[in-house]
């Protein structure tokens, strides 16, 4: 009996600082996060953990207006504001990197529009932004972009806040 119990409060202790990292893993989950950053960051938390960031401008044809992107040399992810303090997405891809993240259905670089349709069904909307076809799922908080029906970009947005960004 001590030696079970032993076993079990060495397999607890083990497992505990594992279990609760979320540090700078590759993993998307849904209208939550993008490996370290989530998305109730501000633009200001995000300057203050990865520096200065350089900005641009974005009105993409399918979106309802404009959106200011900040992007750091050292990270693949993009962040989008309306007012340069509220997050309203995060991207990669967007820079031209590889997607080095995956969702927390494995989705990443390599899948195409149909393993997106497989894992996550039926989408919200498809707009056709200049950058090619995109799939939204509104009620989870994710986005995928595609070139040539292979990923192009994965964003991620607050779950219901698709139709304040785009447009369908």
């Amino acid at each position: 009996m001590k030696t079970a119990m032993l076993i079990l409060l060495t397999l607890l202790l083990a497992a505990g600082p594992v279990a609760s990292q979320t540090s700078n893993d590759k993993l998307i989950v849904p209208g939550v996060r993008m490996g370290k950053w989530t998305l109730n960051m501000t633009i200001d938390n995000l300057v203050g953990v990865n520096g200065a960031a350089s900005t641009r401008p974005i009105q993409n044809s399918d979106m309802i207006r404009e959106v200011t992107e900040f992007w750091w040399s050292s990270s693949p992810l993009v962040a989008g504001t309306f007012d340069g303090h509220k997050v309203v997405y995060f991207v990669t891809g967007a820079t031209g990197q590889p997607i080095s993240y995956k969702t927390d259905k494995g989705i990443g670089q390599r899948s195409t529009m149909a393993d997106v349709r497989d894992t996550y069904g039926k989408p919200t909307a498809e707009t056709m932004p200049m950058g090619g076809p995109q799939l939204l799922y509104d009620k989870i908080g994710i986005g995928f972009q595609f070139r040539a029906q292979t990923m192009h970009l994965i964003m991620i947005f607050p779950p219901g806040t698709a139709k304040d960004i785009w447009k369908f």
